[in-house]
């Protein structure tokens, strides 16, 4: 009997230190539950929306780009206030993620619709194979492009309008939504748009066509330098930039230009100022949408526990947010990350690579740090806060992209020899350089491409550049 006693003792033992962790465990739960922290001044003025512009809703790219996507009125502007407001009048009715983030969806309005098979049929808006082409293909999808364009005229026309808007405020921010863009669901139209123009440079007219894409470019890169855009709308303006300039590419690769023709293309492609590699404004705007987010969508009580929300459909989830998180201490977490990334993007582009292996090396989570992401669990904050350093990466990519076309325009207008080539990038000078290295771009001359290491694996795919 001896035995069984000694192995009931330390059975007794276990369960008593199991049960007093747990209680331990419980009480440092219901401390963090009931003590949420003050908010740093710093964060409470990022929250409070200060140094922001006033921007008119008739003055709002946001509203415009939200009518141009509806089967509405052609007063795009009106057509888009009218849609968001029936936007927040609807969202509380709806619980379904995937329908809030849509926010025609979740207004009860219908899409524009294109003519015919438009993403199918049009020119395509990245480079297939060797290189980017449209207006190579001119030749044999003129009979299919130049009725399809026909047809969706008025889209294309409507695209253009956008371009009379200087101010850009995302509201989904205020929505306590998940932050979207309207212009992220417009691959159609910008498909249909270089077709246009393709078939524009295929009648004759190739000044009107860069005039036409020259303002494009110069309409994007504007909306890049604005403070009041966030990380989603930060990638689509730097994407449609990239757009452009594989069109502008192919307009070098393929026609003859004046010399007027390659002075204004010139000035539109001039260096970039430092806030549209910057991301000024950028980080804060996620820090209100976070704080936001976590303040609307964590249960209150122990009776929201079991009422699905949004972005945590898992009951087990629900029960560790309405535990855990507690909308400031995330913020005053997330303001700790936003001056590490607000630094760290301020760098010049090429100290960003030795920057983020230091950083990734030495960089600390703090428990807060760990609970700080509220959309899955606390090893998403890390990943993040990882890509978000990576993002940074990509858009002096873009920027190396946006040299290597200055460059391509360089060489095209002097009439430079292919033997030529590797001395005159040589001694091209900074402006025309490999942005991570600040040395000469690299000649392959086997297949007449330019190129550079982009630093990020998501980039990798872009390059090299053919000329």
């Amino acid at each position: 009997m001896t035995a069984p006693r000694a192995a009931w003792r330390w059975i007794r033992r276990v369960l008593w230190a199991a049960l007093f962790l747990l209680l331990v465990l419980l009480a440092w739960v219901l401390t963090i539950h009931f003590s949420d922290q003050k908010l740093e001044p710093q964060v409470a003025a990022i929250l409070s929306g200060q140094g922001h512009e006033k921007i008119e809703p008739s003055e709002n790219l946001f509203f415009t780009a939200l009518g141009m996507g509806a089967d509405g009125g052609e007063d795009l502007n009106a057509e888009g206030q009218r849609i968001f407001a029936l936007y927040e009048q609807n969202r509380g009715k709806i619980s379904d993620s995937m329908t809030l983030v849509d926010i025609y969806a979740t207004a009860g309005v219908s899409k524009y619709k294109l003519v015919g098979d438009g993403m199918a049929s049009s020119c395509l808006m990245w480079r297939d194979a060797d290189a980017h082409h449209c207006i190579v293909d001119i030749p044999k999808q003129r009979s299919v492009w130049t009725p399809l364009v026909a047809a969706n005229q008025r889209l294309v026309d409507r695209y253009r309008r956008l371009w009379n808007y200087s101010h850009y405020r995302n509201l989904s921010f205020l929505a306590d939504m998940q932050p979207v863009n309207p212009l992220t669901d417009q691959a159609g139209v910008r498909r249909l748009y270089f077709t246009s123009l393709a078939l524009q440079i295929d009648r004759g007219d190739l000044g009107g066509a860069l005039h036409d894409i020259e303002s494009d470019l110069a309409f994007w890169r504007h909306l890049l330098v604005l403070r009041d855009i966030g990380l989603v709308d930060k990638m689509v303006f730097n994407v449609q930039v990239f757009r452009d300039l594989e069109f502008i590419s192919e307009i070098l690769r393929t026609q003859s230009l004046s010399a007027d023709q390659y002075d204004s293309l010139s000035a539109a492609l001039a260096p970039n100022e430092t806030a549209e590699l910057t991301f000024s404004g950028v980080w804060e705007n996620e820090l209100r949408f976070g704080h936001a987010m976590v303040s609307k969508w964590t249960p209150k009580t122990l009776a929201d526990v079991w009422r699905p929300k949004l972005y945590s459909q898992d009951l087990w989830d629900q029960l560790l947010s309405y535990l855990l998180y507690r909308p400031n201490a995330y913020a005053n977490s997330a303001y700790r990350e936003l001056r590490v990334k607000t630094d760290f993007t301020q760098l010049p582009c090429s100290q960003l690579k030795p920057a983020f292996d230091k950083l990734e090396n030495n960089w600390t989570f703090s428990f807060e740090d760990f609970l700080s992401e509220p959309l899955s669990d606390g090893w998403g904050a890390i990943y993040l806060f990882e890509y978000d350093l990576d993002l940074p990466t990509r858009v002096c990519a873009m920027e190396g992209i946006q040299r290597i076309v200055r460059l391509q325009l360089a060489i095209r207008r002097s009439h430079t020899a292919e033997s030529d080539i590797p001395s005159f990038i040589s001694s091209a000078g900074p402006a025309y350089a490999d942005p991570f290295t600040e040395q000469p771009m690299r000649w392959d001359s086997s297949t007449h491409t330019l190129y550079f290491d982009p630093r990020s694996e998501r980039m990798s795919g872009i390059l090299p550049w053919p000329i």
